[in-house]
């Protein structure tokens, strides 16, 4: 809240882990959810942690059939969910993975300002040891590309 009030960019990564939320209901876990991401201008998430804490789900395709063919247009209806219900968030992301194999993923980057969708490549993953950290060091390169192409979305999500 205090870094909201002095103007200062908030980004979360909505992220769900069952174990961090055991102690309590779904109730209270979209409660503190909704109040703590109200504050935020950047939103990283996918259709599984909208659901999760938010109840939104996409309108109109079964993102989980499509497996890793998966198009950015699938989220297009959560994006505008998430903006309807944050209003202060101005970037809403996500990232489109597809597990080939416990080495082999692929992966794009989904970027919704509001009116437009911006998509990166997709890329292919290789050679994979551990996923872990893979969100956390997309969310700090799109952060990086936010900073130095500030008026540039497409660049900054590449």
């Amino acid at each position: 809240k205090a870094a909201s009030e002095k103007g200062i960019t908030i980004s979360t990564d909505l992220n769900y882990r069952a174990k961090l939320w055991k102690y309590c209901d779904d109730a209270h876990r979209e409660k503190v959810m909704t109040e703590l991401t109200a504050y935020c201008d950047i939103i990283l998430g996918n259709e599984e942690d909208a659901h999760m804490h938010f109840n939104i789900h996409p309108e109109g395709l079964d993102v989980h059939k499509h497996g890793h063919d998966v198009k950015a247009e699938a989220f297009l209806s959560v994006c505008k969910q998430m903006m309807e219900k944050f209003p202060k968030a101005k970037k809403v992301i996500t990232t489109l993975r597809g597990s080939i194999s416990a080495s082999h993923n692929t992966w794009a980057g989904v970027l919704y300002d509001g009116s437009k969708m911006y998509e990166t490549r997709q890329y292919q993953i290789t050679d994979i040891v551990d996923r872990v950290g893979g969100g956390d060091s997309f969310m700090g390169g799109l952060i990086y590309g936010l900073l130095k192409y500030p008026e540039d979305d497409q660049n900054a999500l590449d």
